[in-house]
């Protein structure tokens, strides 16, 4: 792990309790909208109680979200909705291809996704064992039209997108994470079990209180010597910010670069004893491009 690697990791955590705010599907003046006097849209709305898959009883997961169609007819000319995932696998770094997911041809409807769903439109052996807490899947959507017309993010109007009522889902995303998140039962020996920026120099580390309830300290967090402190809200989202000087580029022969530095996002999982970072880094002299993702679990 001493050799900083360009492995990038790409992650959107959007979707866990609470999330996500529900889409107004009133069609009382969608008409208004021009682009939808031409064209159509679907707008899902996901609901709250299933914004997330549970680690605990992947079997019984879901990912749900309630689906309204729109366009001059009030739904009538849109053949379907096809969804496509992604699988970002958080402890590999790694990002899956897009595949299709589904395709919903009834509208208004309720679309229920489920863990063994995406595990075999992935065509992974393995199933939802692959799945770990920090995982997520990005979907993306399409609407084809009955006249063979096709609309995505890239060819549909802001008006319909961005507009107040959020009648056009184009994209969205969820991870595998903890139904609840109990912040001191972090507190412990951890293995770090990836580092794709590769700049530790040690595979273990010791998480303690930070100064606040709502903050921990990861030990001499890289084995350069400097701690991290990192903030957690609630629902188990982490923050480090602003950024922390947390490593030495001289360990790693990188003299004259000054002091090096961390900050960044991700999760701390209490049910499955994990904390899962996307840390962006620098140093005085500069700043590295991307993302990079940091894993550790307890022992």
């Amino acid at each position: 792990m001493k050799t900083i690697s360009t492995i990038k990791l790409v992650a959107c955590f959007m979707a866990i309790a609470g999330f996500f705010t529900g889409c107004d599907t009133e069609d009382d003046d969608h008409l208004k909208i021009p682009a939808l006097q031409s064209g159509g849209s679907v707008a899902a709305t996901v609901d709250p109680s299933r914004s997330f898959f549970d680690i605990s009883d992947m079997n019984n997961a879901r990912f749900a979200m309630d689906l309204v169609a729109y366009d001059f007819e009030g739904g009538k000319l849109i053949r379907q909705y096809d969804v496509y995932v992604s699988f970002v696998d958080a402890s590999a770094g790694t990002i899956s291809d897009t595949v299709l997911l589904t395709s919903v041809t009834e509208f208004p409807s309720r679309l229920e996704i489920t863990p063994a769903q995406i595990a075999d439109a992935l065509v992974l052996p393995d199933g939802i064992a692959a799945f770990e807490a920090g995982d997520s899947f990005n979907f993306t959507m399409e609407v084809i039209m009955k006249d063979g017309r096709v609309f995505n993010r890239s060819n549909t109007s802001d008006d319909i997108v961005l507009e107040e009522k959020g009648r056009g889902t184009f994209f969205l995303s969820t991870i595998v994470g903890c139904s609840s998140f109990d912040i001191n039962s972090l507190i412990g020996e951890y293995n770090i079990i990836s580092d794709a920026f590769g700049i530790s120099l040690t595979e273990t580390t010791e998480v303690i209180a930070g100064p606040s309830p709502d903050q921990l300290i990861i030990k001499d967090v890289f084995g350069h010597g400097f701690d991290m402190t990192v903030t957690f809200d609630a629902l188990g989202r982490a923050t480090i910010n602003p950024r922390q000087n947390t490593w030495d580029p001289a360990n790693l022969g990188l003299e004259g670069y000054g002091n090096g530095y961390a900050m960044g996002n991700g999760w701390g999982f209490s049910c499955v004893d994990m904390i899962a970072l996307n840390l962006s880094y620098s140093v005085d002299i500069g700043a590295y491009a991307g993302s990079w993702n940091y894993t550790m679990v307890k022992q």
